[in-house]
């Protein structure tokens, strides 16, 4: 589970449903983050181990899910997961659709020019053969 902290609920994160998703659902992760900076820990994880959390330890500034076998780790004010055998950054599935859409366009846009200038190449050849044709008839 992932919280998103606030002033005004961190008490009752770090309480009552820290509680809760121990005792009685048994949620093996819970991580608490505040993307504002204004409660202290900022971002915080929790692994079950009985029937209490103990604290995730941070690895190179990101927090190992074993759940599910990423890293959770902030950039530019973003929580966002990693790969742990590659640091590299997991996107959600939209934004590879819209990155694949966005290369699809430029290569369609491409095709089109590539298109027009052989286009235009074929009329600029057409009109130097009739030219050339009109030449030699009158010699």
């Amino acid at each position: 589970v992932l919280e998103v902290a606030s002033p005004s609920t961190f008490e009752n994160d770090f309480t009552v449903k820290k509680e809760i998703y121990a005792k009685v659902l048994r949620v093996q992760e819970y991580y608490i983050y505040d993307p504002y900076y204004e409660i202290e820990p900022a971002f915080i994880g929790f692994r079950l181990v009985g029937e209490s959390y103990e604290e995730i330890g941070f690895v190179e500034g990101r927090l190992p899910s074993e759940v599910l076998g990423l890293d959770l780790g902030e950039r530019e004010g973003v929580l966002r997961l990693y790969n742990p055998a590659t640091s590299e950054r997991v996107y959600p599935s939209h934004e590879r659709v819209d990155a694949a859409e966005s290369r699809a366009s430029q290569a369609e846009v491409r095709a089109e020019r590539e298109t027009r200038a052989r286009q235009e190449l074929e009329a600029e050849l057409s009109r130097m053969r009739a030219a050339l044709k009109r030449l030699q008839a009158t010699e």
